[in-house]
């Protein structure tokens, strides 16, 4: 099955220290903002650094804008903003049954160059944030699963 999202934006911090609690407090300001988070991607440490993102509706955008001007005076994090972005929710029982189906979702996207933004898996789902300008090319790309 695969399920198609539009007018998903996304929010990146890099290089955030590890040492502060930036995480929990960017999640706390976007759930007092009522902003309904979905795919969320956490690096592993490198050295003390770790980027944190999330993605949200387009029509969230604003409320998080507002919530920024706090995250930067409070840890001077410089989030990258990107909006008008579409998920693509992949799910199957052969992701536990079968080696190398992420290797295929990949390579197929490799081959009509489609950019993915975002990742987040499951035992059976693959969540991938894509440009929606991507859509179509990968949509079809994906047929051949």
């Amino acid at each position: 099955m695969i399920k198609v999202f539009e007018d998903i934006s996304v929010v990146t911090f890099k290089s955030l220290s590890a040492q502060k609690p930036i995480v929990n407090f960017i999640l706390e300001k976007a759930a007092k903002e009522e902003i309904n988070i979905d795919m969320i991607s956490l690096s592993a440490l490198v050295s003390d650094k770790l980027s944190f993102g999330f993605t949200f509706c387009d029509d969230d955008l604003p409320k998080l804008l507002d919530a920024l001007k706090d995250i930067r005076s409070q840890y001077d994090a410089a989030p990258l903003v990107s909006s008008g972005n579409c998920k693509i929710l992949i799910k199957t029982d052969e992701m536990r049954e079968q080696a190398g189906f992420a290797s295929k979702v990949f390579s197929l996207l490799a081959k009509v160059n489609t950019e993915i933004l975002l990742v987040t898996t499951s035992d059976d789902e693959i969540s991938l944030l894509i440009r929606g300008s991507d859509l179509t090319d990968a949509l079809e790309a994906l047929e051949n699963l």
